[in-house]
């Protein structure tokens, strides 16, 4: 932001200060700040991750917290089948019907 902040300060703006114009004016503005945002702010690059980012619309946050609940507890399922694991997997089921 640093960088930023001192490259725009360093354009020289006084065709933007004399300009009569409003519309050219703001386009001259907007094409000075592109071009110091683009020169200095990197885009972020996301990695899309399936169990946490929607893949479709119709995908809320709240089913893909329940998609992951659902899989954390059958693995907890077959990796230790006690009595108390397998009613909370079978109750989960039984939620969903």
């Amino acid at each position: 932001m640093t960088k930023f902040k001192q490259l725009l300060c360093d354009r020289d703006i006084s065709e933007i200060i004399h300009s009569d114009c409003p519309s050219s004016t703001y386009d001259k503005c907007m094409s000075i700040y592109k071009n110091v945002f683009n020169e200095t702010i990197a885009l972020l690059k996301t990695r899309f991750n399936r169990k946490y980012m929607k893949r479709e619309p119709w995908v809320s946050t709240g089913l893909l917290a329940f998609a992951r609940n659902k899989a954390k507890l059958f693995k907890k399922n077959l990796s230790k089948p006690t009595d108390e694991n397998i009613k909370c997997y079978k109750k989960l089921l039984e939620f969903i019907q």
